[in-house]
Parts: C-alpha cells; structure tokens; sequence
C-alpha cells in the first residue's frame, strides 16, 4: 500500500502567477516562510519536492533555461 500512495505523490510542479496571490495557501506543506513568500508573488513558480525547492523565474528566464 505505501508503494501506492507514494506512486500518487506528484515529485515536482510549477504554476504561474500572473498577479500577487497575498493570501494564497496552496504551497507545498514543507515550504518554509520564504518560500511560501516566493510561492504568492509575481512570475512563474517551479517547486520540487525531493529538495524542498521553490524557484520564482521571468518569462526570460524561463525561456532561456
């Protein structure tokens, strides 16, 4: 059963932000105060799970990358 429920767990995700979300609260439950600040403002936001990362990226630097 555990193998399961891990198979279900997404690993990595981004969405963007096309305004400042102040009260959004759908970041990652282990995202620390700075990122959960970084998960509310402005730009296209990529998360990973496996490191506990949040990137905030431009439009150029998402383009570039």
């Amino acid at each position: 059963m555990k193998e399961e429920a891990n198979a279900c767990q997404v690993s990595w995700g981004a969405h963007v932000n096309t305004k400042w979300r102040y009260k959004a609260k759908d970041y990652p439950a282990w995202a620390n105060r700075a990122q959960q600040e970084s998960w509310t403002k402005t730009r296209l936001v990529v998360w990973e799970a496996e490191s506990q990362r949040i990137v905030r990226l431009s439009a150029a630097e998402a383009l570039c990358s």
